[in-house]
Order: structure tokens, then sequence, then C-alpha cells
């Protein structure tokens, strides 16, 4: 961690989780040694800093690709079903496919904007105003990087991400720094993401029958329609229990620390994961799949594609839920060195051509 120099700044006397040991990726480390070159920042700390790099965790956890790379999708463009931003996440896939909005596209978007102002405008809890502020910050913030391609704004997601990972996969506590207010919104897009994914699984494994696998695994399409309203309601109550510290005995804790320039103090939001929520996470693929991952367990052998209620041409009370395999089959972790992964598998390959802009949760 790099700290200003500044007396107006007074976030490493109020920051009073530290401790011996820091870990940053490798995006940071490079910006942390430029800082270090100017007379003007200090390091708070003398003992050297370790840096967490995806190709070192890929190493040890083999599992960790397509969970990765679908964290950072659920953050940069989440289809979440009755979701209060899907209008205008919805015009940020189109502005990913399309480069620019038709003039429906650009009402919805309006519309879904709008709509988010007079909520936070209205909003009386500090918290819920400034998560509705970052939200609106966060569409706009994202809108701009698609359109300038720039690689900063997926640097962030991509910090975000690997700190969870590491905290799950490793079993350690992680805090994760920040001054930026867009990490208050991505969090809880990627939680109600990883949740949506989970509750596709819990209805529709049940509605598997050994006929249906056949059709699909022949490489058919196979399509169920559910009940919106009661899929929202089922998806609310796997929300609440997620947030909900009450039944988790022994866990884990992601913390995120927001620093608020303008009021010189810290705002917190604890995410506590017992080994249910754990396992969730560390077996949420989403549509993604890996050449070298395991995927034939807790559903992530199945591809889904939905419709969101009120676009689609079934009644509102409708979701339409169209299943395939995936393209990719695997019984086991296949362990290779990470050159090889970035020779076959597509997400690196994205990566490091500046593509991951292409990932979407929505088809």
């Amino acid at each position: 961690m790099v700290i200003s120099n500044s007396k107006k700044d007074l976030r490493h006397i109020k920051l009073m989780t530290l401790n011996n040991n820091y870990w940053i990726t490798e995006t940071i480390s490079d910006e942390v040694n430029d800082f270090l070159s100017r007379e003007k920042y200090r390091l708070i700390q003398k003992r050297k800093l370790e840096t967490i790099s995806f190709s070192e965790l890929r190493n040890k956890y083999p599992n960790v690709c397509p969970l990765y790379y679908n964290y950072i999708s659920a953050m940069h463009n989440p289809a979440i079903v009755w979701g209060e931003n899907f209008g205008a996440e919805m015009a940020v896939r189109a502005l990913i496919k399309n480069g620019l909005l038709n003039d429906e596209e650009d009402k919805i978007n309006t519309k879904t904007i709008n709509r988010l102002v007079r909520k936070r405008d209205s909003e009386k809890d500090k918290l819920l105003k400034l998560l509705g502020k970052s939200s609106i910050l966060n569409l706009s913030k994202k809108r701009n990087a698609i359109r300038k391609s720039d690689k900063n704004y997926f640097n962030d997601l991509k910090s975000l991400s690997l700190s969870l990972l590491y905290c799950l996969q490793e079993k350690k506590n992680v805090t994760f720094i920040t001054s930026d207010s867009d990490f208050l919104n991505i969090i809880f897009d990627m939680f109600s993401t990883i949740i949506q994914q989970s509750t596709f699984d819990y209805e529709i494994l049940p509605q598997l029958t050994n006929e249906i696998k056949l059709k699909i695994l022949n490489g058919k399409t196979h399509s169920f329609f559910l009940n919106s309203f009661e899929f929202k309601k089922h998806m609310d109550k796997y929300t609440g229990d997620a947030f909900s510290d009450n039944w988790k005995k022994d866990y884990l804790i992601f913390n995120i620390k927001y620093w608020d320039i303008k009021e010189q103090k810290y705002t917190k939001l604890e995410f506590r994961f017992n080994e249910t929520m754990r396992q969730l996470f560390l077996n949420s693929h989403g549509n993604l799949e890996c050449p070298f991952v395991k995927n034939n367990d807790c559903g992530s052998w199945i591809h889904y594609r939905y419709w969101w209620p009120p676009n689609s041409i079934h009644n509102i009370n409708i979701l339409k839920v169209m299943i395939r395999v995936k393209n990719i089959i695997n019984k086991e972790n296949i362990r290779v060195n990470n050159n090889i992964h970035k020779t076959i598998c597509k997400y690196p390959q994205q990566d490091a051509s500046n593509q991951l802009i292409n990932l979407s949760q929505f088809y």
C-alpha cells in the first residue's frame, strides 16, 4: 500500500487493520514501484511487498480460471433478473457488441439512470445513498471504459476478483482497501450474479430427467419455463441467507474498506463466508469453461441462456431458460504450466490482448 504524505490525507492514521504482510496484484505492484520513485509518496511499512498474480494462484489451484473470469464478468456486465440496473446493463451490452446505442436502447438507458438518480436523491440512509451514487458512477465509468478500451478499468475488476479468490482458496481473511467507491457497488453485482447462477442450478437441476440429460449431451437444447416471480422470491431468500451472519459459525471474512477523501473516513463492508458459502463461490463458473478445469458437478457443465421477462415474447410471469451442455466437459482438474494454459485457454488470451471488454453475463 502506498500512502500520500499530504497532511490533509489522514487515511494511514485512521487505518487500524495493518498487519505484517500485504498482498497486491501485479498491476498494483507496477503502480507502487512508480509511486516509490516519487518523493511525495512513502511506504507505510518496511517489509517487502508480496505480490499475488493470477498465474501463481492458478498454478496452485487449477480450478480458478473460470471462477476468476466469471467474477470479472459478473462485475463488468451483470444480467440480474428483475435487477434495478438491468436496463442500463442491457445498454452496456449493446455498447460492447455494436459500439453505439440505437434510439430504443438509449431511451431504456436514460429511463433507468433517471430512476436510479431519483432513488439516490430520496435515500436517507448514508450507506444506501453512497451505494446508489457509486452505482450511477460505475455505469458511467464502464461506458467510458468500453468506448476508450480502457484497460485500467479492468485492472480494478481483476484486483477485486483476485483478492476474493485468494481469500476463499487460501482460507485467509482479506481486507481490500480502496478510495474508489465503485467497488462498493460492483461487489454487490458480483454477489447477485453468483447467487442467481446458484438459483438457476437449484431450479433446473432437479428437473433434469435422464431423457433431458441425454438430449442435451447429444448437442441439443432444452427449454424450461419458470415462474419469474417465484424465481425472484427464491433468489431474494438466498440473497438474504448469503448476507445474514446469524447462521454462520466458522467463517472467513472479506472486507472492503472505502476511503472517502472528502469525509476523511473509512466505510467498511464485511462479507462472511462459511464453508457452504465458500463452496458456492468456488463452484460458480457461470457459462465459462476452461480446457483444464473440472466442471462435471454442481451444474457447472450446463450453459444457461435466459430471457428477461419484460423483454420476452412470453407472459411477464414466465422466465424462459434454455439449457445446453458446455463445449468442454472435464471430470477432473488438469495441471498444466501457465504457458500451456495461456496458449490454449481463450480467457488469458483475451486478457493479454485487452479483450475482456467482451465478457458479459448477457448472451
